[in-house]
């Protein structure tokens, strides 16, 4: 949900917030576990709300600030019976939470007719909470209750200069300090777009991005036999940074349409990877992980993402809208063994469908304010994610889980 309040001086206030939950119940699930059986619950939640102030400043200038916090968690419930004694072996209750707390100052000038100047500033609180209680072997550490939090304070300037009717340069720089562990970066950027005829452009871009790493990773706690006590083995990993080039094409259909295609070719480099499982790298996990935690990673792993974009797209237009997106692609990567593998999400091709209709519930055409109502609908085509394959006959032989480490992510479900 939107309100925006515009104010007797110009400006306006905008008030945002947006929410959701989930969760997937397995009862009697197969497990890894070749005499096990599963009951596994998840639960996923997310909220996001904000307020955002805009302002003409006069002389070409404008000013916007923002102030924004989030909050998402994701649980897991895990209940494991012998399926030969029928009794309970082993239960695990797990919760990962995350929020922040951002405030964002954008500043907007023209210096000439050809030549304009964004520059921003956004200091960042960030959080975490993780809480496992495990009553078996597994890989999740016993009775963890971890809380945590640092700040993070970026900054950015971009300037774009029309050379020509026809010719737009962009360039620019982003910054980012982490209070946690005092590791910094900063990024150029650089871009063209070069208007062939009314309806079509080529577009170039070139970026140098940096990412920290999740709080759960940095906060990690392990016990050293070497000094007696626990530490935080990885306090001081590097942000993982990419190197990232674009080639687009543009076509305008019609006013309210337009043809997109991209190719992009990406390196990334300062990927974190398990010391001791180098197949286990955090490319492969997605956001809210659990099995993040209770590691000791080095950033010495590198990988590359390439492929190939289309976009089909209506922008809203007489209460309709739509966007048809296919793309195919490439994801490897390559760990402290040399080896060159793909990425669990190298699903190899990927294609979305949207559609979606809004509604005027004010038809007066000199309302000040007119409230509007939408909705839409998504349809995701996509390959299956590569795996870890296991042994059956050594899982049955052993009575626990053998992977075949040697295909780590070869195979793919369907």
């Amino acid at each position: 949900a939107k309100i925006n309040v515009p104010t007797p001086k110009g400006g306006t206030f905008s008030f945002f917030t947006i929410g959701g939950t989930g969760k997937v119940s397995i009862v009697d699930g197969e497990s890894d576990f070749y005499n096990y059986a599963d009951d596994i619950s998840t639960q996923s939640g997310m909220a996001v709300a904000g307020i955002r102030y805009q302002k003409s400043l006069g002389h070409n200038q404008s000013l916007n600030i923002a102030l924004a916090g989030s909050y998402s968690s994701f649980s897991a419930q895990i209940d494991s019976m012998n399926a030969e004694t029928l009794l309970k072996d082993r239960s695990q209750d797990a919760l990962l939470m995350r929020e922040f707390q951002s405030l964002q100052a954008v500043h907007n000038v023209k210096l000439g007719s050809r030549v304009s100047l964004r520059s921003g500033l956004v200091g960042k609180r960030l959080a975490y909470k993780f809480i496992s209680n495990d009553y078996s072997m597994t890989t999740y550490p016993k009775d963890v209750n971890e809380v945590g939090y640092t700040f993070l304070l970026s900054g950015f300037s971009e300037v774009s200069y029309r050379a020509t009717p026809k010719l737009t340069l962009d360039a620019g720089v982003n910054a980012q300090f982490l209070f946690l562990n005092q590791t910094w970066n900063i990024d150029p950027r650089f871009g063209l777009s070069w208007k062939l005829k009314d309806k079509h452009e080529i577009t170039f871009g070139y970026g140098l991005h940096s990412q920290y790493q999740g709080l759960e990773i940095y906060m990690t706690k392990l016990f050293s036999q070497a000094v007696d006590s626990k530490i935080y083995p990885n306090r001081y990993l590097d942000m993982t940074r990419a190197h990232h080039l674009v080639l687009g094409y543009q076509w305008r259909i019609a006013p309210s349409t337009r043809f997109k295609a991209e190719v992009y070719y990406q390196y990334l480099y300062n990927i974190p990877v398990d010391l001791y499982e180098p197949y286990y790298a955090v490319v492969n996990l997605s956001g809210m992980s659990f099995d993040k935690y209770g590691r000791v990673y080095v950033s010495d792993a590198t990988g590359y993402n390439y492929g190939l974009e289309l976009t089909l797209e209506r922008f809203l237009s007489r209460g309709w809208y739509y966007m048809v997106t296919a793309s195919v692609f490439e994801s490897k990567f390559r760990s402290i063994d040399n080896i060159l593998r793909n990425t669990r999400y190298n699903s190899n091709f990927v294609s979305n469908i949207l559609v979606g209709k809004e509604f005027e519930l004010s038809k007066k055409p000199t309302a000040r304010n007119i409230w509007t109502f939408g909705g839409d609908v998504k349809f995701s085509f996509a390959g299956g994610q590569r795996y870890i394959p296991v042994d059956l006959d050594a899982s049955r032989a052993t009575g626990t889980t053998v992977y075949i480490y040697e295909q780590a992510y070869v195979p793919r479900h369907p």
